[in-house]
């Protein structure tokens, strides 16, 4: 908890809070599982991924990170089948 409200998310963008408003523009609760799936896939390169994003295109290993990410919360009960399949529908 400590390092999600430290870490550094992109260029000068601290914190879990910031980083769902910037990213998001919503607070970290209001996020999406596959929003969430994203913040957590940033760390620990936020800089080089948070470009990709701004350009409205993440690289394919930046894809698959957030899809396993996904499929852990699906196998770990976290997500139901439903949720998982339509969160991998859903564009960021």
């Amino acid at each position: 908890e400590i390092y999600i409200n430290i870490a550094e998310w992109g260029p000068g963008i601290y914190g879990i809070k910031n980083a769902a408003q910037f990213y998001f523009n919503k607070s970290p609760v209001a996020l999406t599982a596959k929003e969430g799936a994203f913040l957590a896939m940033l760390l620990p390169s936020p800089k080089r991924y948070s470009r990709a994003f701004q350009m409205k295109g993440l690289t394919s290993y930046a894809a698959r990170r957030i899809e396993d990410i996904l499929e852990k919360l699906y196998m770990t009960h976290h997500l139901s089948q439903e949720d998982f399949a339509r969160e991998l529908e859903k564009p960021l």
